[in-house]
C-alpha cells in the first residue's frame, strides 16, 4: 500500500526524536469509525492519550514538543512562523 508524503515525515520525526510508537496502517476512509478519529478521513492521524490529532503541522509540532533531540524549529518567533 503506498503511503502518503505527509504520514512519511510524521514517522521520521518519531524517530529522530526517538519517540516510541505503535505504527497502525490505515487508508483514508469515509467510515464512521475513522471519521470519529480523523473527521476529514486524512491520514495522518496520531492517537494520543488526550485524544486524536490530524493535522500534520499539528503533529509535528506535538511530536517535536516532546522530542529526546533538540527541536526541529529555530528558537526565533518569525523564523518558526515561516517553518510551520
Amino acid at each position: 500500500m503506498p503511503l502518503s508524503n505527509y504520514y512519511n515525515i510524521v514517522k521520521a520525526v518519531m524517530i529522530e526524536q526517538q519517540l516510541e510508537f505503535e505504527e497502525v496502517l490505515v487508508k483514508p476512509s469515509q467510515e464512521n469509525t475513522y471519521l470519529d478519529k480523523s473527521p476529514m478521513g486524512k491520514v495522518p492521524c496520531l492517537e494520543t492519550e488526550q485524544g486524536f490529532l490530524t493535522e500534520t503541522a499539528v503533529i509535528l509540532n506535538y511530536l517535536d514538543s516532546l522530542g529526546k533531540q533538540p527541536s526541529f524549529y529555530p528558537g526565533d518567533s518569525f523564523a518558526r512562523a515561516k517553518v510551520e
